[in-house]
């Protein structure tokens, strides 16, 4: 049972009765229960440039980097098992667990569904899921998972990020299911820096983010990018809230997402 008082929110799990802010709450974030282990994944929407650039026969290449490496597939089963979603989630190993980090936009729940996650879990080729837990520390911009210890040895450091210009274009991670990470070179073109988005939640709310990358597609939240083999952000707004019509989506730089990292590991 969740009881909102005084901006924030009391959740019972496993016994533990755990605190989460309440601005995180009306987006959709509450502490998950234990992940089903069987289920059937729902991919995140495609980009759809790529579906006007598909050639019969075309081999793409995998992840190669460590930073593209680390990006893992975080399944979120919402309320009941009423929806299910895969978003990509960067890995990041910690003192005495694995930090998966993803934009929380992409953890809101779908339109029409209560707002609870009943769980949360890592989804590998060829090995059983691993459950997650979702990590107070979660804020409007970034969405913490915790997993255990030894799921990645990446370190996201700023010499893991690369900074974002006019005209740059990305290389774009997407699940294809099944734990399978699916990379698109060449995909996104920034085509500004340093804007402002105001995110509508469900609940009719709205706050304003800066200092966001534009890019061109329709992009996924939580759809992670890389320029060089190096971070350059995670798609904050995008296919859901921009509207895939616009064929735009805003990106958080991968600097603030590697400053958040430090201050999770300093805590």
């Amino acid at each position: 049972m969740l009881h909102a008082s005084g901006g924030h929110s009391r959740h019972m799990h496993h016994g533990v009765v755990a605190t989460i802010p309440f601005d995180l709450v009306t987006s959709g974030f509450f502490m998950p229960r234990l992940a089903s282990a069987q289920i059937n994944l729902l991919e995140p929407p495609k980009a759809a440039p790529f579906v006007v650039e598909r050639r019969e026969g075309i081999v793409l290449p995998p992840p190669n980097s460590p930073a593209e490496k680390a990006v893992g597939s975080l399944v979120l089963v919402f309320f009941q098992d009423s929806a299910r979603r895969a978003v990509p989630a960067v890995m990041v190993d910690d003192k005495d667990c694995t930090l998966l980090l993803t934009t929380s936009p992409a953890h809101i729940v779908p339109n029409g569904i209560p707002p609870a996650v009943d769980g949360e879990f890592l989804e590998l080729v060829g090995k059983p899921p691993v459950e997650l837990r979702f990590d107070p520390r979660s804020t409007p911009e970034i969405y913490v998972a915790r997993g255990p210890k030894g799921l990645t040895s990446f370190k996201l450091g700023n010499e893991e990020t690369s900074a974002s210009h006019l005209g740059d274009y990305f290389d774009v991670i997407v699940s294809s299911g099944l734990g399978r990470m699916t990379m698109h070179p060449h995909l996104a073109e920034v085509k500004a820096v340093g804007q402002e988005y105001e995110l509508k939640y469900p609940d009719g709310s709205v706050r304003k983010f800066d200092g966001l990358i534009v890019v061109e597609g329709a992009f996924a939240e939580g759809t992670p990018m890389f320029k060089d083999g190096k971070l350059s952000g995670i798609v904050f707004a995008g296919a859901r809230f921009v509207g895939k019509e616009q064929q735009r989506a805003y990106v958080l730089p991968a600097e603030r997402i590697a400053d958040f990292c430090r201050k999770l590991k300093r805590s």
